[in-house]
Parts: C-alpha cells; sequence; structure tokens
C-alpha cells in the first residue's frame, strides 16, 4: 500500500506542476506554436492521469467495501457467540452446580 500512496502522491504533484503550468504561461504575452503544443501535451497527458487515479481510486473503494462487508459478517458472527455464551452461562448458573 505504501508504494501506491507515494505514486498517487507523484502522480498528484504532477497534475499540480501541470495545472500550474497551464494557468501561469497563457498570462504572459501570447503563446507560440510551441508553447502551446506543449501545453496541449501536458493536458492529454494530466487527462490520462486523472482517468488513472480514477480507476485506482476505484479499485480501492471495492477493497474497503469488501473489508467492511467481511467485518460486518464478522461482527455478527461476535454478536452471536456472545449470545450464545450468555445462554450457556445462564444455563449452568440455574442448574445449581
Amino acid at each position: 500500500m505504501g508504494r501506491k500512496v507515494k505514486r498517487l502522491i507523484l502522480v498528484g504533484c504532477f497534475v499540480f506542476l501541470g495545472i500550474f503550468i497551464a494557468l501561469v504561461l497563457p498570462s504572459f504575452a501570447g503563446l507560440d506554436s510551441q508553447t502551446y503544443n506543449n501545453l496541449m501535451t501536458s493536458r492529454d497527458a494530466l487527462l490520462k492521469q486523472q482517468d488513472y487515479l480514477k480507476d485506482e481510486y476505484g479499485k480501492v473503494q471495492d477493497q474497503i467495501n469488501t473489508l467492511q462487508d467481511k467485518q460486518s459478517r464478522i461482527n455478527d458472527y461476535l454478536n452471536s457467540t456472545a449470545d450464545a455464551l450468555r445462554d450457556v452461562n445462564n444455563a449452568l448458573s440455574q442448574s445449581g452446580n
């Protein structure tokens, strides 16, 4: 999981850098065609990164949901076990032994 987090942070830095460049460069006098093409290339790369991050987010959310379902089932089993244990203890205390 640590590797994924580091990768997401790195991708986030690239996204931030791309957005910063896209917002700052157009404010200068004018864009030549090379600068425009570079910005379009950056934009395309950022869109791909965004799609990747959304996919990764969805995968992680699916894992979280699966774990929450499992946790809920375990909690139900714990409650059932506690109920059964209480019933057995009550029966033992009523038996007089």
